[in-house]
């Protein structure tokens, strides 16, 4: 088999990257939070007595007797997959504020414009991973509840570093004429995103979810596509190097 034919080496080349990961993980997340408030409109199914039966759910799959169990069921499961998919974000962009100190030390453009902007936007992220890395250490390892005001404060902060990178980077773009159709109406989604975790204002969970699941969703495009020109270069790199 060609390894230009071999769908599994593409696939395995795509989520090598910690970035392809977490937007893989990402669009999993969403997918989850949206499917599950539309499968709660569906079935006219309280959104509270789904998150007790959560709690039971190994009962349920047991001793489920009645239809409804069922469906309470397959609703606590998406949530479940929600959170770990979540987790799993969360982790592997552990320490990768330490990325961020690298990468504004390299920070070298021409243009001084540029090279704040560059500069701004990476401290932002410097600091939203930073802040992330400590809320995660504090809920899932020390035990702090993320109800716990301090926590709550916290990934509001992060959502405020992440909205500020967002709104930097329409004049970076600008700048640098490099952004694309696509990479722009992901931002356009993600700004809503942000903002809500930053302001804490209560929305529906299908329209936080379906904005979310839209921008995942060209996040991954993005990333594959960039993934497989990167791809196809070695390719031609390992079949000039087997002529030669």
């Amino acid at each position: 088999m060609r390894l230009n034919d071999d769908a599994l080496a593409r696939a395995v080349f795509f989520l090598s990257t910690t970035e392809s990961r977490s937007k893989l993980y990402r669009l999993l997340q969403y997918s989850a939070k949206f499917s599950r408030w539309s499968l709660l409109q569906l079935w006219e199914l309280d959104p509270k007595a789904s998150k007790h039966t959560e709690s039971k759910s190994r009962q349920l799959q047991l001793q489920s007797k009645t239809r409804a169990d069922w469906r309470y069921w397959i609703v606590a499961s998406l949530s479940r997959a929600e959170l770990v998919f979540g987790d799993a974000r969360r982790l592997f962009r552990f320490l990768q504020f330490l990325e961020m100190a690298d990468l504004y030390r390299q920070v070298q453009e021409p243009m001084r414009a540029v090279r704040v902007l560059r500069r701004l936007r990476i401290l932002c992220f410097f600091f939203f991973y930073l802040t992330e890395n400590y809320v995660v250490l504090h809920t899932r390892v020390l035990g702090v509840s993320p109800r716990e005001p301090r926590m709550r404060r916290l990934r509001r902060s992060c959502n405020g570093f992440w909205l500020l990178s967002i709104l930097l980077a329409f004049p970076l773009d600008h700048m640098m004429h490099r952004g694309t159709l696509l990479s722009t109406a992901k931002k356009f989604l993600d700004l809503p995103v942000a903002y809500i975790g930053l302001s804490g204002v209560r929305v529906s969970d299908g329209l936080f979810g379906a904005l979310g699941l839209a921008s995942a969703q060209i996040g991954v495009v993005s990333c594959w596509l960039d993934a497989m020109t990167k791809f196809q270069q070695q390719h031609s790199k390992r079949l000039a190097a087997d002529v030669a």
